[in-house]
């Protein structure tokens, strides 16, 4: 299960963000993966990196044919579908092989919940008001629980997709 919380009215879940290129370079460099926020979007297809939190993740935009194009390791990445949403569309790129851990916050432990990710989207230029959105390309694969009274949503995990790793950890471990 992850637990999630409301902000800003809209529910929301944490969650680490790995993939295998960067994380060697990260282990290799000393640096901890930050957290980030994923707002639970049922109308979004696709789970998409704001263009405000891909430097977090090691993706940097340099000029490539007149356009911020992203970069990972020196390496473009390539080119995926246009998104469309109500504020209008935005052309992509994608992350392949992109591993989520999903934090919950339970008093007393927390714990960590892993789910594989074929392609993350990260969107062309740097476009910074477009929150991290958990699409449904993931939320297909849970049970969501809103619960409203009490500002939280739950996640958790459909059988049908096989079995998941969790770690449960005392709070003073992470």
């Amino acid at each position: 299960m992850c637990k999630g919380f409301f902000f800003k009215g809209a529910p929301t879940v944490v969650a680490f963000v790995l993939f295998p290129q960067r994380s060697v370079q990260m282990e290799k460099d000393g640096v901890s993966p930050l957290p980030l926020e994923f707002l639970v979007d049922t109308g979004a297809d696709k789970t998409m990196i704001s263009g405000a939190d891909v430097g977090k993740l090691g993706i940097n935009y340099r000029p490539a044919d007149g356009t911020l194009v992203p970069f990972l390791e020196d390496q473009p990445l390539e080119k995926g579908q246009n998104m469309g949403g109500v504020g209008g569309g935005i052309k992509t790129y994608v992350v392949p092989n992109v591993k989520l851990y999903f934090i919950s916050d339970l008093g007393d432990r927390r714990e960590i919940h892993e789910e594989n990710l074929d392609q993350l989207y990260v969107p062309e230029g740097k476009v910074k008001d477009i929150p991290n959105l958990l699409g449904r390309d993931m939320l297909t694969r849970f049970g969501i629980v809103w619960k409203s009274q009490e500002h939280s949503i739950e996640l958790s995990r459909s059988l049908e997709f096989g079995s998941y790793r969790v770690n449960i950890l005392p709070i003073s471990e992470v």
